[in-house]
C-alpha cells in the first residue's frame, strides 16, 4: 500500500465537499441568551436554540450536542429540568428528569449537556430545536440563561 501526500485536496462537485468516512463534513452552532422563565407549568417551550441544517450527504450521522444554562426552584417534591431536541417541530429525544431534587426546596443552578445523534437520511433542510420545561406543574419554577448564558447548540455532520 502507498503513501499519498498532499497540500490541499479540493472538492469535485461543488457544493458537495470532502466527505472522509469518520470526520466533520459541517459544523454549526447557535446561542442563545435569553431568558425564559417557567413557572408551575410542566408543558416545553423554545428558548431561542432552533437552527436549520442541510445535510450535504443522506448516508451522514448527524450528531446534536446542547449546553443549557438552567435553573430551578419551588417547594414541590418532585421538582427539576425537563429538555427534549426536536426535528421539524417533532421530538426525537427526551429527557424527563435533568437536575432532579426529590424534597427540598433548595435553588439548583446548573449546565446541562443533552446528546443526540441520528442518520441524516437524506438531505432535505431541517430545523432542530432545544426546548425546555420544569417537571411539575405546581409550586416549581425553571428558569434557563439566567446563570451562565449562554446555552449553545452544535449541529455536526460526520461523514460515514
Amino acid at each position: 500500500m502507498g503513501t499519498a501526500f498532499v497540500d490541499n485536496i479540493k472538492e469535485h462537485s461543488t457544493g458537495h465537499g470532502v466527505q472522509i468516512p469518520g470526520h466533520v463534513i459541517q459544523f454549526v452552532q447557535k446561542t442563545s441568551s435569553t431568558v425564559i422563565t417557567q413557572a408551575n407549568n410542566n408543558s416545553l417551550v423554545s428558548f431561542g436554540l432552533s437552527q436549520a441544517f442541510t445535510p450535504k450527504s443522506a448516508t451522514s450521522t448527524i450528531f446534536l450536542m446542547a449546553n443549557v444554562a438552567g435553573e430551578h426552584y419551588g417547594s414541590h417534591t418532585d421538582r427539576g429540568l425537563r429538555f427534549d431536541f426536536t426535528k421539524d417541530g417533532s421530538q426525537i429525544r427526551y429527557w424527563p428528569y435533568m437536575d432532579y431534587h426529590s424534597n427540598d426546596n433548595s435553588q439548583n443552578i446548573s449546565t446541562q449537556t443533552l446528546l443526540h445523534s441520528e442518520s441524516a437520511g437524506n438531505t432535505s433542510t431541517r430545523t432542530y430545536e432545544v426546548r425546555f420545561c420544569c417537571t411539575s406543574s405546581s409550586n416549581s419554577t425553571g428558569r434557563i440563561n439566567n446563570y451562565n448564558a449562554p446555552s449553545r447548540l452544535v449541529i455536526m455532520e460526520i461523514a460515514q
